[in-house]
């Protein structure tokens, strides 16, 4: 890998200002790296439910995910490499999954790369890899790979920050509201918690929701609690 394509590649990530930014620049950066004529960057989650979380043709990559039967959905398809990196140089020559490679084949598509990343919160993460002319992918250097991977580990990273800066962020919101809640109706800590969990399941809304209305308004739109 060159220096301007590492360059490139750190660019779109520390320039990213939010996590879908971060892996839709990783995504551009790599497919250029790879060579592949289109690429999408998958998760599933815990029911391994596909979750799209950037691509560089939406409607093409996901009707390409969606094709049964192939190593995209499950993504199980790739443990049986130990590197977890499935490449198919010809798809026209692909005997292991054939009603899929045939659909793949009348989509325009001849060589495919499905690579393990580096899994986000709870999500396995892989990165596949599109292109029209065969062996697009054979000459796929290790090193190129491994720096996609480290970009992958980095969004790993960014996902996890984001997600403890919203904890945070919804900590500090229902102690506000059960400041509000203490002062208006007279409770204890204790009590002013057990208020407002009360109330979110009345409403059918989340306790982060109802504080953050609260908080928001700081008008009186609860029912004094009872005795």
């Amino acid at each position: 890998m060159t220096d301007e394509a590492v360059d490139s590649l750190l660019d779109a990530l520390t320039g990213a200002p939010s996590l879908e930014d971060a892996c839709a620049g990783l995504l551009t950066t790599a497919r250029r790296m790879l060579g592949a004529d289109v690429a999408g960057l998958v998760a599933w989650d815990a029911r391994g439910r596909l979750e799209h979380l950037a691509t560089t043709d939406p409607e093409l990559t996901t009707s390409l995910c969606d094709l049964s039967g192939g190593p995209i959905c499950p993504p199980s398809a790739t443990d049986a490499h130990p590197d977890g990196i499935l490449t198919i140089d010809d798809v026209a020559a692909e005997d292991r999954w054939p009603g899929w490679a045939r659909q793949v084949l009348d989509a325009g598509y001849r060589s495919v790369q499905v690579i393990s990343l580096p899994s986000m919160v709870h999500r396995p993460l892989a990165m596949h890899a599109w292109a029209a002319r065969p062996g697009a992918f054979s000459a796929g250097a290790p090193p190129t790979i491994d720096q996609v991977r480290l970009a992958a580990l980095m969004i790993a990273q960014a996902e996890r920050v984001e997600n403890l800066a919203e904890a945070l962020r919804t900590r500090s919101l229902i102690a506000q509201a059960q400041g509000i809640v203490m002062e208006r109706y007279s409770l204890d800590p204790e009590q002013a918690m057990a208020y407002l969990r009360r109330v979110s399941q009345d409403r059918q809304v989340k306790v982060r929701e109802l504080a953050e209305a609260l908080v928001e308004t700081r008008e009186k739109c609860m029912e004094p609690p009872g005795p």
